[in-house]
């Protein structure tokens, strides 16, 4: 009989079961197959891409984020380029309306030179009756001396004889009227003067009286009558030209002034005082012997031009 417990081996047979094949490996036995392995490849390679893919979304958000301050920094940059540019064209257009205000306000200046004599002044005296008629205010100025620069005549430049003191002031001729031959004149500032020094030098004294006329007549600022003679010595010794020569027989001069902003009213006036009687003994602009205004009108710089001339 033989032994239950004998084995196959134990006989030296082989037996008839098929072989046991040993089984799969498990996590909990901590072994691995080629299946997780590859899984695992897998799983790495994802997780690489994925890192690689966030850092570069993290690159792209850092690029746009850098972009986006870097247009900020440039629209802030542009808005104030515009806004100083606004600034600028809204200064100078305020400044041109200044201008063109002071232009539009500026009156025009007629006035006439004749030698100081007893007939010229009572003539004169009989024209201001015409004036004193209209009923301004008369207001009569202390005497005061001017140094005049003699330039040319749209230039002029005087060392002014003021209660303040004496002042360096420039004018410059800005429009002539047809109709009365009146002058425009614009006050020169910020400008530095003492290159007019090396000019003859003619010093006035003039001893004014104004009728202000604006609230009565209305387009006209004033009538003038000032008494002029050319002094002997200077009010300042600013200079180099020396003194403008003058002849004693053209040294006392009357010098009548029509101020306003309108032609008309101020034509109107010339003509009542018969200002044109004096056209044959008034110094001419041009030297000529014509009674229209336009020809008998002589500034100041155009005066001294033609006392130098004499």
């Amino acid at each position: 009989m033989e032994d239950p417990a004998q084995t196959v081996e134990d006989v030296g047979g082989e037996s008839s079961l098929p072989p046991v094949e040993p089984p799969p490996p498990t996590e909990e036995d901590g072994g691995h197959s080629s299946d997780s392995s590859s899984s695992s490849s897998s799983s790495s390679g994802d997780e690489k891409k994925k890192k690689k893919k966030k850092k570069k979304k993290k690159k792209k958000s850092s690029s746009s984020s850098s972009s986006s301050s870097d247009g900020e920094h440039k629209k802030e940059k542009k808005d104030k380029k515009d806004k100083k540019e606004k600034k600028e064209k809204k200064d100078k257009k305020k400044k041109k309306d200044k201008k063109d205000k002071k232009d539009k306000g500026r009156a025009f200046e007629f006035r006439i030179f004749v030698p100081d004599t007893p007939e010229n002044a009572e003539r004169i005296s009989q024209m201001l009756e015409v004036v004193k008629a209209y009923g301004g205010d008369e207001i009569n100025e202390e005497p005061r001396t001017d140094d005049y620069l003699v330039v040319d005549n749209a230039t002029g430049v005087k060392l002014a004889g003021r209660e303040e003191g004496v002042t360096a002031e420039a004018k410059r001729l800005v429009e002539t009227c047809s109709e009365t031959g009146g002058e425009q004149w614009e006050k020169v500032e910020g400008e530095d003067l003492t290159s007019y020094y090396t000019q003859p030098k003619a010093t006035i004294v003039k001893t004014r009286t104004k009728f202000k006329l604006k609230k009565v007549k209305k387009g006209l600022k004033q009538v003038e009558h000032t008494m002029i003679e050319i002094a002997d010595e200077p009010l300042t010794s600013e200079g180099s030209g020396g003194a403008l020569p003058v002849k004693d027989e053209h040294k006392r001069w009357i010098t009548i002034g029509v101020e306003g902003k309108k032609a008309g009213i101020m034509l109107e006036v010339i003509n009542e005082m018969n200002i044109a009687g004096l056209s044959d003994v008034a110094m001419m602009s041009n030297n000529e012997s014509d009674s229209h205004p336009a020809t008998m009108c002589v500034s100041y710089p155009r005066f001294l031009e033609l006392l130098a001339a004499k």
